[in-house]
């Protein structure tokens, strides 16, 4: 169950990491 939730958390890290990569990449484009 713990692995379980370690895992969500890496997931959402790696979702956060992406969409900020995203942001990013859009603000240069204005």
């Amino acid at each position: 169950m713990s692995s379980f939730f370690k895992n969500k958390g890496k997931v959402r890290k790696e979702l956060r990491s992406l969409l900020y990569k995203e942001g990013t990449r859009n603000s240069s484009y204005i």
